[in-house]
């Protein structure tokens, strides 16, 4: 038997408004880091598409989502910025 439509209506919207979150989170990262430039004037904090699908289990059943990324180009490891997102850690599976 399949699910109810409006299970399935809440599950959309979960997936809806948890990627508006993610993409304000990535954007704020990236603006707070913007002054950080090469040479040539670019940024070297830069969004680097999307993780793998992540299923995360809720009170409603799983919400697939892609986690943005972000990429810090500077060529010295020490000193570079990591997005990890406060909403979604890298290894939450479940709320």
């Amino acid at each position: 038997m399949g699910e109810d439509p409006l299970t399935e209506v809440l599950r959309r919207g979960d997936r809806q408004l948890l990627v508006q979150t993610l993409e304000a989170e990535i954007e704020s990262f990236l603006t707070v880091h913007a002054h950080i430039k090469d040479d040539g004037g670019n940024r070297r904090v830069v969004r680097n598409g999307y993780g793998p699908e992540r299923k995360i289990q809720t009170g409603i059943g799983e919400v697939a989502v892609h986690a943005p990324k972000a990429t810090d180009r500077r060529n010295k490891q020490t000193g570079k910025v990591k997005f990890n997102s406060t909403i979604l850690p890298p290894y939450l599976r479940r709320t």
